[in-house]
């Protein structure tokens, strides 16, 4: 092993955990929602990024049976993920939340089970919505781009298509 490489891995082995408020003001500051699920699949802790993504408010969340912040035609299949991670199974695959509002959202979904003096899921949400919506017209540009007759340079008649 390289002089340096083991100098990083001595000093990784030396980090303490952080205190408990650290971890907080980074749970805090996510992007990603981050909720505790437990075996009743009620929430015990959500970050404020969960709230945000689910539209439910944070006094609201807790308390609540996780599965009714997706659309109903999701639930049968994240219970069998929520289950699975219970088992030590950790699931991830993408989900549909529907907010109180009938708005839904595409989220990234993973599961894993954490273990704090009895098993919780922590499950994490990344609002994907916007993402994949930016692809779907860029991939309808550039089909509409391979098909239209070439004049002039690409960029123009990509300007072209834009206006």
């Amino acid at each position: 092993m390289a002089p340096d490489a083991m100098a990083f891995e001595t000093a990784t082995l030396d980090l303490e955990f952080p205190n408990p408020s650290a971890l907080a003001n980074l749970l805090a500051v996510l992007p990603e929602g981050v909720v505790l699920v437990d075996t009743d699949r009620h929430c015990v802790y959500a970050n404020p990024a969960a709230s945000e993504i689910t539209g439910v408010p944070h006094e609201e969340l807790l308390g609540r049976d996780f599965l009714t912040v997706f659309a109903g035609y999701e639930r049968a299949a994240l219970l069998n993920r929520l289950t699975a991670a219970l088992n030590a199974q950790p699931a991830r695959g993408m989900a549909t939340v529907q907010r109180p509002n009938g708005e839904e959202r595409q989220v990234e979904c993973s599961m894993h089970l954490f273990v704090d003096g009895r098993p919780l899921v922590a499950v994490t949400v990344g609002d994907v919505t916007d993402d994949r919506r930016l692809a779907r017209k860029a991939a309808l540009l550039a089909q509409m781009a391979s098909h239209a007759a070439f004049e002039g340079s690409l960029e123009s008649t990509l300007d072209e298509l834009a206006e």
